[in-house]
């Protein structure tokens, strides 16, 4: 009776929402794509001629408010057979305010006056096919390149930039080149997705040019109309780096590696990656946190390998979880986008010791298959194949996840299928709609698990259960006054055994988040939860000053309550401190108090010598041991890059370790 009633919940709120979502209009602005006679000088001034005959794009609005905001931007754009170039005036009534600290390339830009031009070539109107391009008021870069890309610049690609001040505001200048960007190959004419923003710090006002509204509603971009893509050279099809380092990893043990990445544009399309003995172990990962839980918790995979294509293959955590995937010897990926279909494959393999006369040389093998078909402007019905087998065992799943909005309303649904090795099959069962708006929002949502449900390269925190949940909020915002924005709401669910159908889990909470206008963020979150037998309660507050800026911030979390019939008491203070343009300092503590005491302490210090080197160290001491390693490294930059490593970044104690690492681009 409770699924058919769920089922006709469902449909009703489908049926009503819809009735009012369709009844929705949106005004798209348009712009046409004029060729340069003569290309810009990037120098951040506009006095090139080319601008005075470049298409305007005008009237940016609020964001939040939409209405036309009192310091306005005029853009501009062009292209000709090599890039694409988009200029900015932003005009601003108190000029020596504007808001610029960033000075590393690839930060984010969140606390900083910037302006950004967004790209959407298959006109597709989601997010992971739009990349951008943003420039902060002192000229640093950041961009995110569709489909996801690693962090070098060969690799991910360069375009130039540059700002200048003026006396009513600022103003910038980009050259975008086709070569950095997947494209389709029409070879006529097309109308593809475009926009332009910008964030004015002083004011909290993000404006656009053509309002995709708050929450962001990507087919609200606007149309950059008659632009004819070129055919990519070959020249611009391959990329490779290959590293090689040497050093001491123990006492016994001296280490000589090389390894080799490349990538090659096999359409304007498609792109292919092949990564042969890479190096995982020196990519620094997060620290985990020692906080109690019941289960696994997430953290991103910031392996470079696994960045690429990572749109479209994923690498998130329920049906895909790219950290479950150790150091392999070949990997292999291929991604992109043709039409309403998107593709992305990934095959990583760990060869056994050859050595060891085995029957079979492999001694792993990860697999994922992802596809996505595209309806409409925001709705899609994505597949995805993962498996994982070795010289034990072996696991796959078939997962179906489509999905469906209207304005503000959105419904999805899974169905997911697994095999394991000695005939264990299982599957789970997913149902969601939400209402998202510019106040208001809300999820419900309802799942059923089979007992033998699994999938090893996934987080998968439980199975043989059922379990629905409903979460509702508000959230605003104000220009003016003690207040700058309010978030608060309430969720409750339960996950019940599906044997005999006791309690799994349960949980009703609400949480309340104000951030004043002085720069400072007050939270409270109060729960009650039930974890099998454990009946538990929390309490969290928080509290953050000078929020709007990360390198001059400091904060507090203290949570307080009982959990796994333990009094419970998890503070965690935090500071990041910049001494000067080049030092800068961040400690963050963690002090658990539960069944057993636990302790950690995380210090990162930089010093920057330029922007794109720097010496950088982080010490970690948990529970009685410690960790510390020294780098010399090269930020986001052309060129070689030379690495010193003193320690190893991931390592749970300290490690007599050095080495010499050199990444060459060919």
């Amino acid at each position: 009776m409770s699924k058919i009633m769920f089922s006709i919940t469902i449909l009703v709120i489908i049926f009503c929402f819809i009735s009012q979502a369709m009844g929705q209009t949106v005004q798209i602005k348009s712009i046409s794509a004029v060729r340069a006679t003569n290309p810009p000088q990037i120098d951040g001034k506009l006095d090139d001629l080319c601008w005075q005959e470049a298409p305007k794009a005008t009237g940016f609005v609020d964001q939040f408010f939409d209405k036309i905001v009192k310091d306005q931007t005029i853009a501009y754009i062009l292209y000709d057979d090599e890039n694409i170039y988009v200029a900015f005036h932003c005009y601003d009534s108190q000029p020596d305010k504007i808001v610029a600290h960033e000075t590393k390339r690839d930060s984010g830009m969140g606390n900083d006056d910037f302006v950004a031009f967004c790209i959407d070539p298959f006109h597709a109107h989601q997010f992971e096919y739009r990349s951008f391009f943003v420039v902060n008021a002192i000229g640093t870069q950041t961009s995110r390149i569709a489909g996801g890309r690693a962090s070098k610049t060969e690799w991910k690609g360069d375009w130039k930039s540059a700002v200048s001040k003026t006396s009513d505001g600022w103003s910038a200048e980009m050259a975008i080149p086709f070569a950095i960007i997947n494209y389709p190959s029409t070879g006529k004419p097309v109308t593809v997705g475009a926009n332009f923003d910008r964030m004015q710090q002083r004011t909290g006002i993000h404006s656009f040019w053509s309002n995709i509204g708050s929450p962001e509603q990507t087919e609200k971009d606007g149309h950059l109309a008659g632009i004819e893509f070129p055919k990519k050279s070959f020249k611009h099809r391959l990329s490779a780096m290959t590293y090689a380092f040497a050093g001491i990893e123990s006492e016994e043990n001296k280490t000589l590696r090389a390894g080799l990445d490349a990538k090659y544009a096999i359409t304007p399309e498609m792109t292919a990656v092949a990564s042969i003995n890479p190096d995982f172990s020196n990519v620094e990962q997060d620290v985990e946190s020692i906080d109690f839980s019941y289960r696994e918790q997430y953290y991103a995979d910031r392996r470079p390998f696994f960045q690429e294509g990572s749109d479209i293959i994923g690498g998130g955590s329920w049906s895909f979880y790219s950290r479950r995937i150790p150091q392999f010897d070949l990997g292999m990926k291929a991604y992109g986008k043709t039409g309403k279909i998107s593709i992305g494959a990934l095959d990583c393999i760990d060869f056994s010791n050859i050595s060891e006369i085995k029957d079979d040389l492999i001694n792993r093998n990860d697999v994922v298959i992802s596809t996505k078909y595209d309806i409409g402007k925001s709705s899609a019905i994505p597949f995805k194949f993962v498996r994982m087998d070795d010289s034990k065992t072996w696991n796959h799943a078939f997962i179906l996840d489509p999905s469906f909005r209207w304005g503000n309303f959105s419904v999805g649904s899974a169905y997911e299928y697994s095999q394991t090795k000695g005939g264990k099959d299982g599957a789970d069962y997913f149902a969601y709609c939400n209402w998202n708006s510019k106040h208001f929002y809300s999820s419900v949502f309802g799942s059923y698990v089979t007992p033998n449900f699994e999938i090893f390269d996934a987080l998968i925190p439980y199975n043989d259960v059922k379990s629905c949940g409903f979460e509702m909020g508000y959230n605003t915002i104000w220009r003016t006054g003690k207040f700058k924005s309010l978030n608060v709401g309430m969720e409750t669910s339960r996950t019940d055994n599906t044997l005999d159908g006791s309690i799994y889990e349960s949980n009703i909470g609400g949480y309340g988040v104000v951030h004043f206008r002085s720069e400072h963020i007050v939270q409270l979150s109060l729960s009650k939860s039930r974890y099998e037998k454990y009946r538990d309660w929390t309490v969290k507050t928080g509290f953050m000053g000078n929020a709007s800026n990360k390198y001059q911030n400091y904060g507090v979390n203290i949570f307080y309550g009982r959990r796994e019939d333990a009094d419970y008491r998890f503070l965690s203070p935090y500071i990041n401190f910049k001494f000067t343009n080049k030092l800068s300092l961040g400690l963050s503590s963690q002090f658990l108090w539960h069944k057993k005491d636990r302790i950690q302490h995380v210090l990162i210090i930089n010093y920057d010598i330029t922007t794109e080197r720097g010496l950088g160290t982080r010490i970690v001491y948990r529970d009685g041991n410690y960790n510390a390693f020294v780098t010399y490294r090269q930020s986001v930059r052309k060129g070689i890059d030379v690495f010193i490593i003193i320690g190893d970044p991931n390592a749970d104690k300290m490690q007599r370790r050095a080495l010499v690492k050199v990444i060459i681009p060919i």
